[in-house]
């Protein structure tokens, strides 16, 4: 649902309410105005609310688009062809649902930054929001819609099936113990594995 005011930077009058079936099953929505103009919603799909044999720990995150001040919309599917903007599907631990914890613009650089963690049900179960995992980091630039890792390398605008390159608070499921803070590369695969300290580019899902 898209609330629009009917005069520009103000209260008054009477909003109205449209439905915006590109963003359907959304949650968390996070709007962003850009320098142009530009509308872009980032929100968490409920991937189960569309698709019932999906997992309930399916929870990639996705945008909206608009240019024309609120009227009309695309999703970041129809914009890039690809199947999410970020996320992570197949894990072996089951942590494929995506929290945003902050998202900041920068007009001075044209990019939108995340800072986020993953959420799911461990590696025994599929079940929504039981363990949360990491801190990852990774920006987004709102003219070429194209990701880029915490070392600047640049990411297509593609879902990966794990996140890489982050600055990231590691512990296990069920672990008690205090997080440690370290620099890593996240393979983008379908079990993702620690890799080296350089930079590689993700793998896109086809």
């Amino acid at each position: 649902m898209i609330s629009r005011a009917p005069l520009a930077h103000s209260l008054d009058g009477t909003w109205t309410g449209t439905e915006v079936p590109a963003g359907a099953s959304a949650s968390y929505p996070m709007p962003v105005k850009t320098a142009d103009g530009t509308l872009f919603v980032f929100y968490r799909e409920t991937t189960n609310e569309l698709d019932p044999n999906a997992n309930p720990d399916s929870r990639p995150m996705k945008y909206i688009a608009c240019r024309d001040n609120g009227k009309t919309w695309k999703n970041s599917v129809q914009l890039t062809g690809k199947q999410w903007a970020f996320g992570s599907l197949g894990r072996a631990d089951h942590m494929d649902e995506i929290y945003v914890g902050q998202l900041r613009y920068l007009p001075s650089s044209g990019r939108i930054q995340f800072v986020y963690t993953l959420a799911g049900g461990g590696p025994s179960q599929h079940k929504h929001d039981v363990y949360h995992r990491n801190v990852y980091y990774l920006s987004f630039d709102v003219r070429t819609l194209r990701f880029f890792s915490a070392a600047a390398s640049s990411r297509r605008t593609t879902s990966c099936r794990s996140a890489r390159n982050a600055t990231e608070s590691r512990s296990s499921p069920g672990s008690s113990s205090t997080p440690r803070a370290r620099h890593v590369i996240r393979g983008c695969v379908e079990r993702p594995e620690l890799g080296s300290a350089r930079s590689r580019e993700w793998t896109p899902i086809a």
